[in-house]
């Protein structure tokens, strides 16, 4: 069972250089877009390719870079690190189809990337996830109510339902969610959702929120009986809070 090692939350440790670790091999070991990163000032750690170790280094961004062939069982390493909560990843895929990237997205990466890989937007998908993942440390942290008694609490990353069941949100899923609470009752374009969750420099593609959401809405499932959010195809998503929540 993979385990994740985790960098000392606070101290001089984050002054250090973003770390990277990336799997993949000699192929990823030398190709042009990592090696664009070290000059840059990122640290970065390498594995030959499948499986992870346990426990996995510590780092900011796993970057899967492996070959066609392992392409599912990078979607299954997603998927394990996702559950754990563990690092934002960014896959590399070697095709060119998007439906390559609907499967990496679906499994739990928080970014895929198509080939041709251009080296600086590589460069700036890594940043954007960073960047996302320290807007995410610094949300707010008050618990906020949804239905059925369920409430967010933002510090750890958990909705709660009122029996004390509990079910852990990604930091995507975290900023989603919020996103959609800021505006109850309303239908919030995709287009909006889509800025908001990955970023304005983000040029993902319309599919990516619709595979966010659906996840979200599966999480919430677990512990809120309410269907929370709704679907208006082609439109956007709303968010239906309780009265109290809705105030």
């Amino acid at each position: 069972m993979i385990t994740i090692a985790r960098a000392p939350a606070a101290g001089p440790a984050e002054t250090d250089p973003p770390r990277l670790l990336v799997v993949g091999g000699r192929k990823a070991a030398t190709c042009r877009p990592i090696g664009q990163l070290e000059p840059r000032g990122y640290r970065i750690d390498r594995l030959a390719g499948l499986p992870l170790p346990t426990p996995l280094p510590a780092c900011d961004v796993v970057i899967f870079a492996l070959p066609a062939a392992e392409a599912a069982a990078s979607g299954e390493a997603c998927a394990q690190l996702r559950a754990l909560g563990g690092p934002p990843m960014l896959v590399l895929h070697p095709g060119g189809d998007p439906h390559d990237a609907a499967d990496m997205l679906d499994a739990g990466a928080d970014d895929c990337l198509l080939a041709p890989h251009n080296p600086r937007e590589v460069l700036a998908r890594v940043r954007a996830l960073i960047r996302r993942r320290d807007r995410s440390r610094h949300a707010p942290l008050r618990p906020r109510e949804l239905a059925d008694g369920c409430r967010l609490d933002g510090r750890r990353l958990v909705v709660r339902a009122p029996d004390g069941r509990q079910v852990g949100l990604t930091p995507l899923q975290h900023r989603l969610l919020t996103a959609l609470m800021a505006r109850p009752g309303e239908v919030v374009s995709r287009e909006h959702l889509l800025t908001h969750v990955l970023g304005e420099d983000t040029d993902s593609f319309d599919r990516a929120i619709d595979v966010h959401v659906s996840r979200l809405k599966k999480r919430l499932a677990q512990v809120c009986e309410a269907p929370l959010i709704t679907a208006y195809r082609g439109v956007g998503y709303r968010l239906d809070l309780s009265p109290a929540g809705a105030g």
